[in-house]
């Protein structure tokens, strides 16, 4: 009895207490637990885990899984992964915990057995998103869910955004599912009512082919192409890295332009988004940084007052430190003649010790001239030696080398003796194994020919299976039924033996009749046929080859010393060790040969240190401080911070009495005292997040108030949109394995060389490029990709930098653009808070995303019948502002040309509504067409010059071929600056 539900989370503190070494990762243990070891239709129909044979097999067994299945993992991995499931699935006993596999097994294994309570399935139909989130144990419990039809389920995903925790779904696991959920069903139908039910009520055959239709959506209507540019390029990663991990299907392609993402390495880029933009961080990072804030964000304003009244206590020391201050000053009054004849002895001192290094010097530099010399000439006399030694050296080997020669050619000789040899045996044992072949092959012939006599038993087990075959022989010898009777039986006779079909009583009948006539038949007469050609092949395979027969020569060594016996012998004597070194003698090698002498090597000492004079000074004086800092009580420091504390203090206070001088002190001391409570704090909170990547880069951003609340993690704000998205310290936020593989992954993708790196085992990127993919297709309209401390060399922020700001091929764009934000402005300022709406901190890319975030609203309200023309005049007044500010004439071009279309489209529904009064306003429709569609075309306002057309098309009951051949002409036009965006 199971208490508990498991999660990924207490599974991850499970895995961090597991003693286990090697020990893989823990996301990777989690989705091979649930995704194939306990969710796979292996293991859901069979009510049983993988065994640790099924998960090991290598492909091609019969109990193998599939390679899919496996993830293309090697053994070793797999044997890790099942000694963690073998743990994990004890401690589950153990503390009776239970987690969503054990839930999905045992509800299929219900439904399978007793059918559901009224007979039939409990929905009609299930629409299910997200479909990539699902194990195939999920997916059978929403085909049973259906009646076990998958005619009326309908699935929608995309595994590039697989990012739930213990799921690698491909859509081949759903048609997985589907077959052998059909296969469950009619196996179990004649034992288990549920699958009996649930067969029984199955669409008709004929549809499971319908059930198996896939989709492709490849048209993106959230993100535009500028946008999908980035994000294409990352599903190429996938593709390219983990062939296995995604389903590949063509690029999305946007229905829109826009402007490419842009790359920053600066948190001031933050006030040139929107103030409703959304922030996507990590997700093991925005909770740290979280958690963090959440119990310590207010610590430094509850200790504040604590803070001042320390601050204010520490001030009663003040008057101390200013008497100590005026004691020591008259104690530097007193002896400053004594000071001065102390710095005097002490620099004259000085200078007697310099002169003495600087003779000792001189001497030891003569000396090391002179041993140089000597070491020299050795050098040279050492190099001739060697020369010559190398030069005897060379010729002892040369002539080796001509002795090996001549025994490797004896030895060939010898070798393609013993290979005529083997091969003279090897036709003796194959003509006489040819001969063993015919005879065996006659004899064969001579049986075959002779007709075969069975019995009825044989007959019977000919016709039935063996165990219908057995009660049926043990009932014939009952009724004493032989091949004779058998003859003579009619098919009713053979109904009172258990045999009800006719036709089996038929083929009894005839097999008797056989075997009676072979009985009776005389042996055939010898024949004889010439062997075929198998025979031969057959002796030719039985005996050995020649190179079995061979009898092997014997060693190299063995003619090298035959012929080494048979030279003249060398009497050349040299030193071969001189031989073997370098040609040049080093500088090592002739200091051990020519020791230095003493005087040369002897120690020069230590060269008098630089004196200071007024380092002397204070030395002196400090001997007579010391007792009077003793005496006030305070420390050096603190006299000196008293000193500065009165200087400022008096200068804020000129001419306004000692009050408000006293005032201004306490003042300054407070605040540094909550300035150095603060960075006590931030310290603390940037050492407590040291060991999670990427949490005190989002504690800093998610402290402020305006970012705290439009904070997610990618996983978070899966399946959500927004007009604009920041994704932050993403790259910087990698590290260990995964900022490894990142690095090499990017590197590799810049130079074209993807193809020639192997990250397969690296499963935390598979996942991180998903989550990538998933965070570039959130926005509508603008994506920052933001990486904060780009200059502390953190994670993979420079390669990804590089990918995305650098091309290698010249010329070609880049997939997004870099920032600059404006100088001086205030983090997290607010935008358009002037009475004129206008706001200088905004850059000019920021205009211009609002402007394309307006233009695509415009561009739906026309669509929209409903909307009317005024809201989408408005939407575009309002774009061209914005790319007026952006300085942008092109943009603004379009926008100009947009508003002329949606008025000429208002002016041609009102000629078209007068056409059958007077078919001048046909005419005058055509014309206004004709005006606006080049313009619009020339702009870039494409779609707005399709909609002046199929307006016009609609009110001429699209008969006119001219227009469908201008509007086929405006299409291609189109779809080729959509084509050239995207490929960008």
């Amino acid at each position: 009895h199971v208490k508990y539900y498991m999660t990924f989370a207490k599974f991850h503190q499970f895995w961090d207490g597991l003693k286990m070494s090697p020990k893989p990762e823990c996301d990777f243990c989690w989705t091979q637990i649930q995704s194939f070891l306990k969710g796979s239709t292996n293991s859901l129909f069979s009510g049983e885990p993988l065994s640790e044979r099924e998960y090991l097999a290598d492909e091609g067994e019969a109990a193998a899984i599939s390679r899919r299945r496996a993830l293309g993992l090697s053994r070793a991995q797999r044997e890790q992964a099942y000694q963690v499931f073998k743990h994990y699935e004890r401690f589950l006993e153990d503390n009776k915990y239970w987690d969503a596999a054990d839930r999905e097994v045992a509800l299929v294994q219900r439904v399978l057995r007793d059918g559901f309570a009224n007979g039939r399935a409990p929905f009609d139909r299930v629409y299910v998103d997200e479909v990539q989130d699902m194990t195939q144990a999920s997916l059978a419990v929403l085909l049973l869910a259906v009646g076990g039809d998958a005619t009326r389920l309908y699935c929608c995903g995309d595994t590039a955004q697989a990012i739930q925790d213990g799921v690698a779904f491909r859509f081949s696991d759903l048609r997985e599912t589907i077959y052998e959920l059909g296969k469950e069903l009619e196996g179990r139908a004649g034992r288990l009512k549920g699958a009996r039910a649930l067969l029984a009520a199955r669409g008709v055959a004929g549809d499971e082919d319908r059930s198996k239709k896939l989709y492709k959506l490849t048209k993106n209507y959230r993100a535009h192409a500028g946008v999908l540019g980035a994000a294409n390029a990352i599903l190429e990663l996938v593709h390219g890295a983990f062939p296995n991990a995604v389903d590949k299907t063509e690029a999305d392609s946007g229905v829109a332009l826009g402007p490419r993402p842009t790359f920053a390495t600066d948190e001031a880029v933050l006030r040139d988004v929107p103030s409703g933009a959304r922030l996507l961080f990590r997700s093991d990072a925005l909770a740290a940084a979280q958690e963090r804030i959440g119990a310590k964000g207010r610590q430094v304003e509850k200790d504040r007052e604590r803070i001042i009244a320390e601050a204010d206590a520490a001030g009663a020391a003040d008057n101390k430190a200013s008497r100590c201050f005026e004691r020591l000053a008259a104690i530097r009054g007193d002896r400053s003649a004594e000071a001065d004849a102390h710095v005097e002895e002490a620099l004259a001192a000085r200078s007697g010790e310099q002169q003495a290094y600087d003779a000792r010097a001189a001497n030891q530099k003569t000396a090391r001239k002179e041993l140089l010399a000597r070491r020299s000439a050795w050098r040279e006399e050492e190099r001739r030696l060697r020369a010559a030694a190398r030069s005897a050296l060379e010729r002892r080997e040369n002539g080796e080398k001509k002795l090996r020669q001549q025994a490797e050619r004896r030895r060939k000789k010898a070798d393609a003796q013993a290979d005529a040899d083997a091969a003279a045996a090897h036709e003796e044992l194959y003509a006489a194994e040819a001969q063993r072949q015919i005879g065996r092959h006659m004899a064969k012939q001579q049986a075959a020919a002779t007709p075969k006599i069975q019995t009825m038993d044989e007959i019977l087990r000919d016709i039935f299976a063996p165990g219908d075959a057995k009660a049926l022989g043990r009932i014939f010898e009952n009724e004493a039924v032989d091949i004779e009777a058998a003859l003579q039986m009619t098919d009713r006779d053979f109904e009172d033996v258990n045999i009800w079909d006719p036709r089996d009583a038929a083929r009894i009948r005839d097999l008797a009749r056989r075997s009676k006539d072979a009985a009776n038949a005389p042996p055939p007469a010898p024949t004889f046929v010439k062997p075929p050609k198998e025979v031969f092949i057959r002796a030719r395979k039985a005996v050995r080859s020649a190179a079995q027969l061979k009898v092997p020569v014997g060693p190299i060594e063995e003619f090298l010393e035959i012929v080494r016996a048979e030279a003249p012998a060398d009497d050349g004597a040299f030193d071969e060790a001189r031989a073997r070194m370098r040609a040049n003698p080093t500088d090592n090698d002739a200091s051990l040969e020519v020791p230095s002498d003493d005087e040369a090597s002897g120690a020069l000492g230590r060269r008098p240190e630089r004196l200071d004079a007024d380092a002397l000074k204070k030395a002196f004086f400090a001997e007579f401080e010391g007792p009077v800092y003793a005496e006030f009580g305070v420390t050096e420091a603190q006299v000196r911070e008293q000193q500065k504390l009165m200087r400022r203090s008096k200068k804020k206070a000129k001419g306004k009495g000692d009050d408000a001088s006293v005032d201004a002190a306490t003042k300054e001391r407070r605040r540094k005292a909550l300035a150095e409570h603060r960075k006590t704090f931030v310290a603390q909170r940037a050492e407590a997040l040291a060991g999670t990547h990427g949490a005190l880069q989002a504690a800093n951003i998610i402290a402020q108030e305006e970012y705290g609340s439009r904070s997610f993690s990618v996983q978070e704000f899966k399946g959500l949109e927004d007009d604009v998205i920041v994704l932050v310290d993403f790259f910087g936020g990698a590290h260990g394995e995964l900022e490894k593989g990142w690095r090499a992954l990017l590197r590799a993708a810049r130079a074209g060389k993807l193809a020639t790196i192997d990250v397969s085992a690296n499963r935390g990127l598979e996942r991180d490029l998903k989550v990538l993919y998933t965070a570039l297709t959130r926005p509508r309209s603008r994506l920052v990709v933001l990486e904060p401390g780009y200059g502390e060399q953190r994670g993979a922020a420079q390669d990804a930098e590089k990918f995305f700001l650098k091309s290698e091929v010249k010329g070609a764009r880049t997939l997004a653009e870099p920032q600059k934000p404006t100088e001086g402005a205030i983090l997290g300022r607010d935008r358009d808070a002037d009475d004129d709406g206008t706001d200088d901190t905004v850059t000019a890319d920021e205009w211009r995303s609002r402007g394309a975030l307006n233009a695509r609203i415009a561009a739906e309200k026309a669509d929209d019948p409903l909307a009317g023309a005024e809201a989408a005049t408005d939407r575009l007044k309002t774009a061209r502002d914005c790319f007026a500010k952006a300085d942008d004439q092109k943009l603004t071009k379009r926008c100009d040309a947009s508003a002329r279309c949606l008025q000429a489209i208002q002016d041609i529904r009102v000629h078209l509504d007068m056409t059958d009064r007077d078919k001048g306003h046909l005419r005058n429709a055509e014309t206004l067409a004709a005006n606006v569609v080049p313009l619009a075309v020339e702009a870039g306002a494409i779609d707005d010059a399709l909609r002046v057309l199929d307006v016009l098309r609609e009110g001429m009951d699209g008969d006119d071929a001219v227009v469908g051949a201008v509007v086929t002409a405006v299409e291609a036009v189109r779809d080729a600056a959509l084509g050239a965006a995207n490929a960008d």
